[in-house]
């Protein structure tokens, strides 16, 4: 059951990015564009789960929630303004290794398990993480690329520390109220900043059309039905296995999906990464 909820989690989030870059690649040219772009989408995952809500959720929960959002808008802010001032490929790399965080969290602060196998294979999933990104032809490093590296980063992972902190002090089912919480609050707060910006002369240079609002509503809901079952799944799997083993299985199930939809083509080092991270998921697999 855990690999099975683990493994869900992996095609949701797959199947969200490949239709988010999709759709956004040919809408947002700006960090206007896409922090715009981007409050469509929390808002279509607020108005989601907003009937979860009914009448009152607790204090802890909203919070937490709108803690968790103001991150998300932070994660995304920077994570463009890494990839557009210094190289792809080292920005998601690091974007990646941002799971180390909930992982030492989870072994150190919650003291669950984290064995030699455990271990072995997150190291795996990190030497995967470097044979599957492109690291030639980055170009020199912007001095100004650091601070937003840095940024996504720990908001990366302290992303998946509330979740996994939430579920040990929050309601147990008032995992609807903090998903609602949170995208409310990402909702706001994009709306300010894109205001700010717009005063502040840089504009939106795409037209909102229907076809716009469809793509952004789709992938909100899925956004949404992610970190529902994502907040369940950082309460009953170990972080130690669930951060690793996710992080892993979704760049593995990308290069799939790169493979079959796009007709991409694997060198040798990519086919050592998809290798490596098999290997890690197998030893994580192995019963503590």
């Amino acid at each position: 059951m855990t690999f099975l909820l683990i493994f869900i989690l992996c095609v949701i989030a797959a199947l969200k990015i490949t239709l988010q870059s999709m759709f956004a690649k040919h809408v947002a040219c700006t960090n206007t564009d896409g922090i715009l772009y981007n409050g469509f989408i929390f808002m279509a995952a607020f108005f989601m789960f907003l009937p979860s809500v009914r009448y009152r959720i607790s204090w802890n929960t909203f919070l937490f929630g709108s803690f968790f959002g103001g991150l998300s808008v932070l994660f995304q802010m920077t994570y463009i303004q890494a990839l557009s001032k210094g190289p792809v490929s080292l920005t998601v790399l690091i974007n990646n290794f941002g799971m180390l965080i909930p992982v030492f969290v989870s072994a150190l602060v919650f003291k669950e398990p984290f064995t030699g196998w455990r271990i072995a294979g997150t190291v795996l999933t990190g030497i995967s993480f470097l044979f599957n990104v492109e690291m030639t032809g980055s170009g020199s490093i912007d001095k100004r690329w650091l601070v937003p590296a840095i940024a996504t980063f720990t908001s990366n992972g302290l992303l998946s520390v509330t979740q996994k902190v939430y579920t040990v002090v929050g309601v147990a089912n008032e995992i609807g109220g903090f998903v609602c919480s949170a995208y409310f609050a990402a909702t706001v707060l994009s709306g300010l900043i894109y205001l700010g910006l717009s005063i502040s002369g840089q504009k939106k240079t795409f037209r909102i059309k229907p076809k716009i609002i469809a793509s952004a509503a789709l992938i909100g809901i899925i956004l949404g039905l992610f970190q529902a079952l994502n907040t369940y799944a950082a309460g009953v799997i170990d972080g130690t296995l669930l951060f690793p083993a996710y992080n892993g299985g979704v760049t593995l199930l990308l290069t799939i999906i790169g493979v079959l939809l796009f007709c991409e083509r694997l060198d040798k080092r990519r086919w050592i990464g998809t290798g490596t991270g098999i290997i890690a998921i197998v030893l994580m697999s192995i019963p503590v």
